[in-house]
């Protein structure tokens, strides 16, 4: 009986940690949006490298790379989550890229893009960013998606004289997940070309927005910003 019961825990186990919203490990992945109805998948989740995704016959997933900016429209089939796209069998996958800044703050020097490997070299600086080095993030919409990991006071300050200060309170209820604060489905942006300093539950980061962003919703690999 105990042999049994420590069989049924191990499997629950493995089920958590291969269900596409419980992942633990760093995300190389952001669900866009879910089309039918793919077990335990849902928009905004994230997606780490070797999760496996079951879309079966008639479900259909978006997902947005962080590194490579890789955008993925994956019909049907079964999907392996990778670090710069996914291996997609019995199904059918269209790519196409995004603008977004590689992972931002994510990526780290020594580590090649999407694999682990040596030889990574950072994006070079967007045209036209300004020379701060304290930036950690550029997005590409002028509605950005915060990922503040709960409830809690939000504070965006300008640091050039393109825009005004916001302090919002944010409340669980507001929340995607229990995390994500959209401005775009808030009806909220801020001014394209400008340099901000985003705070929340202690933490900060300074990021600039191109300055050809468009206000509104477009791909949450874009318009990411995690505190």
């Amino acid at each position: 009986m105990r042999t049994t019961s420590f069989r049924l825990a191990l499997a629950g186990l493995a089920a958590a940690v291969s269900a596409p919203g419980l992942a633990s490990a760093e995300p190389v992945a952001i669900v866009e949006q879910v089309l039918g109805a793919p077990p335990g998948l849902q928009a905004l989740d994230y997606l780490s490298a070797g999760q496996a995704v079951e879309l079966g016959a008639g479900g259909a997933v978006v997902i947005d790379y962080l590194r490579s900016c890789i955008r993925e429209t994956i019909e049907r089939g079964s999907v392996k989550v990778g670090g710069e796209q996914s291996i997609v069998a019995g199904g059918r996958v269209e790519r196409t890229r995004i603008e977004c800044d590689h992972g931002g703050r994510n990526a780290k020097p020594g580590m090649e893009e999407g694999s682990g490997g040596p030889g990574f070299v950072q994006p070079l600086k967007p045209e036209g960013q300004p020379h701060e080095t304290g930036i950690t993030r550029t997005i590409y919409g002028t509605s950005p998606l915060f990922d503040l990991g709960g409830p809690g006071r939000l504070k965006i300050e300008p640091l050039d004289p393109r825009g005004s200060a916001v302090e919002l309170s944010i409340f669980a209820g507001e929340l995607v997940h229990g995390r994500f604060y959209d401005f775009a489905a808030a009806g909220k942006h801020l001014e394209a070309g400008g340099l901000y300093r985003a705070s929340a539950r202690g933490q900060s980061v300074v990021f600039w927005i191109d300055p050809l962003a468009h206000e509104g919703a477009g791909p949450p690999g874009g318009r990411l910003i995690r505190l």
